[in-house]
């Protein structure tokens, strides 16, 4: 029994007459006009004669002019939604900060950092964290390098794993020999390392809505999920940047600034970016609204 060979393409609708094809064809010939829309209907035709839709990925493409002002409209009214928002985030976030710093590092002090245009005063708490003591460089650089030869036992499948556990073990291994040759020349200092997550994570929110004017917004995929995709990163933002911020100070404060390399290099703004990714993704997966309530049509 033979079987025809499957298709590459996944073609929809039902097939077009053989004679709807020929006339098309002659259609170069007619002085009538119908020809470009004749050529451009073949043009969308499959090798069975089925017609393949477009994806939407490129139907943006039909009006740019008219979806790049909308997207540019948009994202100017979410971003200075979130620039009038400014001072409330900032006491929310300083306030979720103090609350879980007194709780896990008794007797911790604040002092208010510099407002500016586009960021307000925040909550910077005084740390007194310093050069690793002998005991704690040697802890954690013993579990580092534990950590890289496991890396050496997971399985091939574990393999995107694998490269994050040794990059995050290169970064600690550097950090420790860096604080066993030249301690006294770190010239950071661990209370503004919260000031920092939280500025990356208010950087995050005002530019949430411009990456998404260029990447999302013009696609097909109607207001109601620009509008939810906004809010929800918006929303997603507010409530992690004080946490991550918390949890990295605590490390800090406990561990030494012998950590604060791998927070800030692994944990700190690179995994801003990481979540942005993560948003649009997961955007992008949302399923197809029906045609009759898409904004762009």
């Amino acid at each position: 029994m033979s079987s025809s060979p499957p298709s590459a393409i996944t073609e929809t609708t039902e097939p077009v007459a053989l004679t709807q094809v020929e006339g098309a064809s002659s259609a170069l010939h007619r002085p009538d006009g119908n020809a470009p829309d004749d050529l451009t209907r073949l043009s969308q035709l499959g090798f069975r004669g089925t017609a393949i839709p477009r994806h939407r990925a490129i139907r943006w493409l039909d009006r740019p002019g008219r979806r790049a002002i909308h997207s540019l409209a948009f994202a100017l009214v979410a971003w200075l939604g979130v620039l009038a928002s400014m001072q409330p985030v900032a006491d929310a976030w300083s306030g979720m900060l103090g609350f879980w710093l007194e709780r896990t590092m008794p007797g911790v002090q604040f002092v208010a950092t510099s407002a500016n245009l586009l960021s307000a005063s925040l909550s910077e708490p005084r740390l007194g964290a310093a050069s690793p003591t002998p005991a704690q460089w040697l802890n954690i650089t013993a579990t580092t390098t534990v950590l890289l030869l496991v890396t050496l036992l997971l399985p091939r499948r574990l393999l995107p794993l694998i490269y994050m556990l040794r990059l995050m073990a290169i970064v600690q291994l550097s950090a420790s020999l860096f604080f066993l040759l030249a301690p006294a020349s770190y010239p950071y200092a661990g209370g503004a390392h919260a000031t920092t997550i939280l500025r990356c994570g208010w950087a995050s929110m005002l530019l949430l809505p411009w990456i998404f004017a260029f990447c999302y917004y013009p696609l097909e995929h109607g207001w109601t999920r620009h509008v939810a995709l906004t809010l929800l990163g918006e929303v997603f933002f507010t409530l992690v940047t004080p946490l991550l911020a918390a949890w990295e100070v605590v490390l800090v404060h406990y561990g030494s600034l012998l950590l604060h390399p791998l927070l800030y290099l692994v944990f700190g703004p690179p995994l801003f970016v990481f979540w942005f990714i993560c948003l649009y993704g997961w955007g992008m997966s949302w399923p197809d609204a029906p045609a009759r309530k898409r904004a762009w049509s």
